[in-house]
């Protein structure tokens, strides 16, 4: 999207493809003007042009740029500015590695890519599994998310992430205590698995510990945690497979 909102700051793409963040905390460089000083006004970010898309971690960021790379500023202590190093950066940095990315998403301290192949390459901070490569060690590289293949959609939140596949289904991968991976299960997964009873998806949201999915007919389901009525389903009870939501098609 245009417009991308993290811990404390919040960026967006302005006319001309470069991009402006604001905040008054700006202690690990998330604004990207190359300084750590805040800027609750607005301040722009250093060597833009031709984003097309924005996401936004905890006190990190990352554009989507017409050549279809991806730069990222900010916090970097677990590697989610993916330039290979785990130093904060003020300013933009390359993602190295990755090139044909067409949707870019972020969430805590890691990042993700979906690229033009169908697949989807993620890095940064993999404690709960959420990078999807089948370990949970942490990395500065990209790597492939295993079990995605012919990718269209990407959500990432929390401390997971999913993505929708050729013929409408979606797959998931990371942290699922409370069932937002959607597998029917609460055991987290390194590797992604498939949500259950679920076809036509289009588009996919990850919150924290909850998903949900637009579907073709322009229906949603979500599954996962619901403790504040999140679902829709007109409870509060989680569930570990996708609910429709009450008056939603």
């Amino acid at each position: 999207t245009g417009v991308a909102t993290g811990n404390a700051h919040s960026c967006m793409i302005v006319p001309g493809g470069g991009v402006r963040c604001q905040g008054a905390d700006n202690s690990s460089g998330q604004l990207g003007d190359g300084t750590t000083t805040g800027a609750p006004h607005g301040t722009d970010v250093l060597g833009i042009g031709g984003a097309t898309a924005l996401a936004a971690g905890f006190d990190h960021s990352c554009a989507l740029l017409g050549d279809r790379t991806v730069r990222c500023w900010g916090a970097n202590a677990s590697g989610q500015l993916g330039d290979g190093t785990t130093d904060d950066r003020p300013a933009p940095v390359e993602v190295t590695g990755v090139t044909g990315a067409v949707a870019v998403s972020a969430y805590g301290s890691s990042s993700c890519a979906l690229i033009d192949d169908g697949t989807v390459r993620c890095w940064g901070d993999n404690s709960s599994g959420q990078l999807g490569n089948g370990t949970t060690i942490s990395t500065s590289h990209p790597v492939v998310v295993l079990g995605v293949t012919g990718a269209t959609a990407l959500g990432e939140g929390g401390d997971h992430g999913c993505a929708v596949v050729a013929g409408g289904s979606v797959r998931c991968w990371g942290e699922n205590s409370a069932g937002q991976l959607g597998d029917g299960t609460t055991v987290s997964s390194p590797v992604a698995v498939t949500v259950q009873g679920l076809t036509g998806a289009t588009a996919v949201a990850a919150g924290g510990p909850h998903t949900c999915a637009l579907v073709a007919g322009g229906g949603v389901r979500c599954w996962g945690s619901n403790t504040h009525g999140q679902l829709g389903d007109a409870s509060t009870d989680p569930s570990a497979v996708p609910v429709t939501g009450i008056g939603r098609p």
